[in-house]
This record gives structure tokens, C-alpha cells and sequence, in this order.
């Protein structure tokens, strides 16, 4: 998207001059950019607001993960929390568009520079309006969208229930509603593709009916024309090629 032009050096050293420069472009500020990164942060993780404002480098772990049909063992970087909400321990496997939010050359410290609740959503609606999404965002659509994507792609529920932190799966069923939503979309979407299928074919058996109905009239006047001509009288025939030949 135009609104996410890629620049040459790291964002956070651009100058004043070349922020402003952005902004008039209508491309995020400084602070539109620090919001985005911890909200796509939770969009992939699906980590509540003040657990994100809480997380330091030290939550991230390392683990060797052995790959599925292989020896080989990987290292996979994961997120080791108590949630601030229920005290209860989350793991959480970091994928890579997770990890690309985050300076992995500090070892300490808070991952991000989180501000209030309340500026947080105001940030969002001018980054929502730039994207042209007709929608009320606020940070808490993060978690509801880890939550319905990681159902939409098959996910295992009892894995999106663990890594949500949720005690009793009732609580993960509420996203449910969402996939069946998706899912009755889709359908709609194949109902409109079939419709526009018929319309296609009814078409072109009705320009195949009209090429049979025209090709039926030229031979019936072929026909017909072939059938006088043979009724002619052939004294009479002679003398209209003749007086053809004279006028000619």
C-alpha cells in the first residue's frame, strides 16, 4: 500500500524534516508507526494490550524444535508469559511476520514503547482511515483476529485456546460464530460465480439458437429459390438469359 512506502534506513533514524515530508504524503507519523507495530504484534500473537505493554525480551525463549518426518532439529523462538489477566502461563511460538516486529539485537528491556489505551485507538482510526477500511478498529481486534484466522486456517482449537490463554474452550467457541460467518460468505461468493456461469451459458445457447434459426431461413429461401428456378418453363428460362445477355 502506498501508505506503507519502504525507505532505505531504519525508520526510527529519519530526520524531522523527512517525517513531515511523510506525513504531508499522508504516510503514518512516528507515533501512527510505533501503534501499528505492537497492534500487528498482537494481530499475531493474539496478546491482550497490557500483556504487550508488559512483555520484555527476557519472555523470549529459545527451543529445538525437531521438523515433522525429519532428524533435523530447528530453532524456534517462542513468547513465555503469565498473562496479566488470569496469571495463567502462555507459550506462545513466534511466527515470522511476528519476529520481523521485533529488534532482536536488544537482549533487555520492554519490546515496545506502549502508550494508553485510549491514544492507542485514536492512532488506529487515522492508520484504519488511511488504509480506506470501513470498519471500528480498536487494539482488542487484534486478539479477535489471531483468534478467527487461526480458525479459518484449520488450526486445532485446543492449540488456539492455549496460546489465548483461555482456561475452558467455551470461551474459544465465541470466535466460532466468525468462521461460520467466513464460511456462509464464501458460499455466497460461489452463488453469485454459478449465476454469472449460467448467465454465461444461457447466452451462448441463445446466440447458438439464433445461428441454427438462420442457417434453417437460408436454406428454406435456398430452397425455395432452387425449387422456381426448377419450375421454369426451359423456353421461358432461354429467353430471360437472352434478353439478360442483350440488356447487358
Amino acid at each position: 500500500m502506498k501508505h506503507y512506502k519502504p525507505i532505505e534506513k531504519s525508520i526510527e533514524n529519519l530526520s524531522p524534516e523527512e517525517w513531515k515530508k511523510r506525513e504531508l504524503a499522508k504516510q503514518i507519523t512516528p507515533a501512527e508507526y510505533n501503534v501499528l507495530r505492537y497492534f500487528l504484534f498482537g494481530c499475531y500473537t493474539g496478546l491482550r494490550f497490557q500483556d504487550i505493554k508488559n512483555i520484555e525480551y527476557s519472555c523470549i525463549k529459545n527451543r529445538l524444535v525437531q521438523e515433522v518426518g525429519s532428524s533435523k532439529f530447528t530453532n524456534k523462538l517462542y513468547i513465555e508469559l503469565d498473562m496479566h489477566k488470569t496469571g495463567f502461563t502462555v507459550k506462545i511460538p513466534l511466527m515470522k511476520k511476528a519476529l520481523e516486529l521485533i529488534d532482536l539485537e536488544k537482549k533487555e528491556g520492554k519490546i515496545f514503547k506502549v502508550i494508553s489505551n485510549q491514544k492507542t485507538n485514536g492512532h488506529l482510526k487515522k492508520i484504519i482511515a488511511l488504509a480506506k477500511i470501513e470498519k471500528k478498529i480498536t487494539f482488542h481486534c487484534s486478539r479477535h483476529t489471531f483468534a478467527s484466522v487461526s480458525l479459518m486456517y484449520g488450526l486445532p482449537q485446543k492449540f488456539i485456546q492455549s496460546i489465548l490463554g483461555h482456561q475452558d474452550s467455551e470461551t474459544t467457541e465465541i470466535y466460532s460464530h466468525v468462521v461460520d460467518d467466513y464460511l456462509f460468505n464464501h458460499i455466497d461468493e460461489l452463488n453469485d460465480k454459478l449465476e454469472q456461469k449460467d448467465k454465461v451459458v444461457k447466452k451462448k445457447e441463445n446466440h447458438l439458437k439464433i445461428v441454427k434459426q438462420n442457417s434453417e431461413t437460408s436454406k428454406s429461401i435456398n430452397a425455395d429459390l432452387l425449387g422456381k428456378l426448377v419450375a421454369l418453363d426451359s423456353n421461358k428460362l432461354e429467353k430471360l438469359i437472352a434478353l439478360a445477355e442483350v440488356i447487358g
